[in-house]
């Protein structure tokens, strides 16, 4: 009885077999691992702008509040340019208020406030830092007076804690500001603004300038150079086109922060659905995280 001889092992084909399966499983193991770290830079970053979005509240809350008070004791050449009317003096104090504490742009931060023979000066102690930058992009300007605004003392004594953000902060041409997971400034825009913004969950009822939903500055004849004043001398950071041109009452504009996401470029800045290739289809947006969180998701 003969006996078949024994393998003495795999053969070559066999052998290539169990490579290219490890090769797959490999291959679907490292696709999980990015995923998930793709997915935890995100929710990293969304996290930053909320937690900023937080504070930048807490300190505009205090700006509104302290304006309120220092109306009943402005100039009477201002309160003359405000036509008298201790809402709208109101209202324009605010605004001078808010583009003193909350500079988007370097000349922004280092220039007095100026209207109706009222003047705030600029708070060079609050952004002396600003000196030291040596770069030239606008979003790390806007980026670093962010980072100054929220940690300097503001309005009614108000300081952001900024431990909890310790490691989102970088120091980039010399000035520190907050980063998103990939390295990149967090921009911020004072006043942004956009149709969305006009419907809710933002915008429960007719859409309406929140410093002024009495309506005070519509017709009002001094406020073309007002309006001048806020947006333009000295400019704020508009990325996108976000900060109206001219004054229209019935616009619920807020203030943002944005990551400009994975991709690292704005394109354009709240994207375009209809466009597979938009770099800006993965900016992350504070206000639109807000709306997540009022819908529940």
């Amino acid at each position: 009885m003969t006996t078949a001889p024994r393998r003495g092992g795999f053969t070559l084909i066999e052998l290539l077999v169990v490579m290219a399966l490890i090769a797959i499983l490999a291959a679907i193991a490292a696709g999980a691992f990015f995923r998930v770290r793709a997915n935890a830079e995100v929710s990293t970053t969304q996290s930053t702008l909320e937690k900023l979005n937080a504070g930048i509240d807490r300190k505009w809350k205090a700006v509104l509040d302290q304006a309120a008070i220092e109306a009943k004791n402005t100039p009477s050449s201002f309160q003359n340019a405000c036509g008298n009317d201790p809402d709208r003096i109101r209202v324009v104090l605010t605004y001078m208020k808010l583009k003193n504490e909350f500079p988007t742009s370097v000349a922004e931060a280092t220039n007095a406030v100026s209207f109706g023979g009222l003047t705030l000066p600029a708070r060079t102690g609050a952004f002396a830092p600003l000196s030291a930058y040596t770069g030239t992009s606008n979003e790390e300007r806007s980026a670093a007076c962010l980072f100054l605004a929220l940690t300097a003392t503001g309005s009614g004594g108000e300081v952001f804690d900024v431990t909890p953000l310790q490691s989102q902060v970088r120091t980039i041409n010399g000035v520190q500001m907050f980063v998103d997971s990939w390295g990149r400034p967090i921009v911020f825009v004072r006043q942004a603004y956009a149709t969305e913004l006009d419907a809710a969950p933002y915008s429960p009822g007719a859409a309406r300038d929140p410093i002024d939903p009495l309506n005070k500055l519509t017709g009002w004849g001094n406020l073309t150079t007002f309006w001048d004043v806020i947006r333009n001398n000295p400019a704020q950071y508009n990325p996108g086109g976000m900060v109206p041109g001219t004054y229209t009452n019935n616009r619920n504009w807020v203030p943002t922060v944005v990551s400009f996401g994975p991709d690292e470029n704005m394109g354009t800045l709240l994207g375009n659905p209809g466009s597979s290739t938009d770099a800006g289809n993965d900016n992350l947006i504070s206000f639109r995280l807000r709306r997540a969180g009022m819908k529940g998701n």
